[in-house]
């Protein structure tokens, strides 16, 4: 499971991609993403979980990422335990993959940006987070994938 610390990290990502959706790197950063959100419930990752992740990446802009090299000791955590936090977020990743694979930077950066509030919600254990999610991403439903998301919230 991962630390609020690093859902803070997943929205530092997403701001960075959705202001350099054509970067090369930012399919590998999805995919592994992706991955980390899919098996994060199964295994403790311990702390910095996705810095590590983003650290074998090669290329990353070292200005939009210097933040990654940092591995931080915290000295109070709590593990985010939410299920729903590890699903959305890993289908949001899984969508945004898919846009990238496709090569359509627009719909990338319209999907980062319709996502990168989420992270927080979960970080900081928001109060009605599935109605918050659904006008955070009604913008992208309505422009790109009117399904987007709602196997988990309606």
């Amino acid at each position: 499971m991962l630390l609020p610390y690093d859902f803070y990290d997943l929205y530092a990502v997403l701001v960075a991609i959705r202001a350099t959706p054509s970067a090369p790197y930012n399919l590998d950063i999805a995919a592994s993403l992706e991955e980390l959100l899919t098996h994060s419930r199964e295994s403790d990752w311990g702390e910095n979980a996705v810095r590590q992740v983003l650290a074998d990446i090669e290329g990353l802009d070292s200005t939009l990422y210097s933040w990654v090299s940092i591995q931080n000791k915290y000295t109070y955590f709590k593990i985010v335990k939410e299920p729903l936090a590890y699903s959305v977020l890993a289908a949001g990743f899984r969508e945004l993959r898919l846009a990238l694979e496709e090569g359509n930077t627009a719909r990338a950066e319209d999907l980062a940006d319709a996502l990168h509030n989420i992270p927080l919600l979960f970080a900081e254990g928001a109060d009605g987070i599935k109605s918050r999610i659904i006008r955070e991403v009604s913008h992208y439903r309505k422009k790109w994938n009117a399904s987007f998301l709602t196997d988990f919230v309606q």
